[in-house]
């Protein structure tokens, strides 16, 4: 274990290298670590994805790739469990990835949630934590989609629709506190507004869903 946590801080600081090359190679093998089943992930998990989340920007597309590879491998290993009890820690890691400059741009998108199916292991993660998490936690799961929503391009978001659109239409017609029915109208208008058309099989049930609330 203390083998793969020197290990884990090396790569992480050759992740932040100025070097390509360096930030190339890092990624590559924090990505096979990940992978290593005497790995223990959930020890490990918010320091990977601090340090991964982080290179969804790097200038270098191979190494956004390399990065998103290792994030969906490592997340993928949690247990569901975990992933419900790690919700606040998937949505801080994002939010310190984007750029304080960036955040203020509504436009913007991060390049790593762009990539084909690119924002499919957050959304599992979330869901999960809308469908099984305490209300505290719905809320926040409900919240981090949002943030992931405004931050992926409309090609890379509907694969996701239907992942995305089915637990916040639940939640609505359960009996929650106002502030989790607000976030999820919150998140869904948002994601009427990014994809549109894609939208189309539940336009019957959003519009009883808007009418209703």
């Amino acid at each position: 274990l203390d083998g793969h946590e020197n290990t884990l801080d090396i790569l992480e600081e050759m992740l932040k290298s100025e070097d390509t090359k360096m930030r190339l190679y890092s990624s590559i093998l924090i990505g096979t670590l990940c992978k290593n089943t005497y790995l223990e992930i959930e020890e490990h998990i918010t320091i990977l994805w601090k340090c991964l989340l982080s290179k969804f920007s790097d200038t270098n597309k191979e190494v956004v790739v390399n990065c998103w590879n290792a994030f969906n491998t490592a997340t993928k290993r949690l247990s569901s469990g975990d992933q419900v009890r790690l919700v606040p820690d998937l949505k801080m890691s994002i939010y310190l990835a984007i750029d304080a400059k960036n955040r203020r741009d509504p436009t913007y998108t991060l390049p790593g949630f762009c990539l084909p199916k690119g924002l499919a292991t957050i959304v599992a993660l979330y869901r999960e934590g809308i469908l099984n998490g305490s209300p505290e936690l719905k809320e926040q799961a409900i919240m981090g989609l949002k943030e992931a929503i405004q931050y992926t391009s409309q090609p890379a978001l509907k694969p996701s629709v239907v992942q995305i659109t089915g637990p916040l239409i639940r939640v609505l017609g359960e009996r929650y506190t106002a502030n989790i029915k607000t976030a999820c109208l919150d998140t869904l208008s948002l994601l009427i507004d990014k994809v549109k058309v894609a939208l189309k099989p539940f336009l019957s049930q959003l519009q009883t869903t808007f009418m209703n609330h």
